[in-house]
């Protein structure tokens, strides 16, 4: 199981949601990537790895335009999370 730390960021951004079904999906995708595992071609399910000058993050959508940005460390079971929001507050 990965264990999973929250950035300064991620916890300033995560108070701006009020909507507690919002908030208990973002919690509940959250709770999925401690048990997600690199597959054989170095992907990992239902995540993007992202280019340019954030090549060691991944994004997960959680829905819609909602994406959670993190850092995934497959030696050390390892996710950092270091953003949440639409395209536009996340890749600022």
């Amino acid at each position: 199981m990965n264990e999973i730390f929250y950035s300064r960021r991620f916890s300033k951004q995560i108070k701006k949601f009020k909507n507690k079904k919002e908030l208990n999906l973002i919690y509940q995708s959250i709770n999925k990537l401690k048990f997600i595992e690199l597959q054989d071609n170095g992907a990992l399910p239902e995540c993007h790895k992202l280019q340019g000058n954030k090549k060691d993050l991944w994004d997960y959508h959680i829905k819609g335009d909602l994406i959670l940005l993190f850092e995934f460390d497959s030696e050390n079971k390892r996710i950092d999370l270091f953003g949440i929001g639409n395209h536009y507050n996340v890749f600022d």
